[in-house]
């Protein structure tokens, strides 16, 4: 199921094509995405831009609290 999910995540921020679904994966139609993933310098742009933003969360407390609690 989550399949899915992060496939239309991936594609809607811009990080990554559209997949394929696993029951029609081929080299003839998985091989064009790989290639656009590799070489679409958009994807690594905005890849890089959500990294940082991700770095500066903080989940400690949170996840300390979850833990322990």
């Amino acid at each position: 199921m989550d399949q899915f999910v992060w496939d239309k995540i991936i594609f809607d921020m811009g990080v990554g094509p559209k997949g394929v679904k696993i029951s029609r994966v081929s080299n003839k139609n998985l091989e064009p995405k790989v290639l656009e993933l590799l070489k679409n310098k958009n994807y690594k742009e905005k890849s890089i831009k959500i990294g940082n933003q991700m770095k500066k969360e903080d989940f400690n407390d949170e996840l300390y609290k979850t833990i322990v609690e």
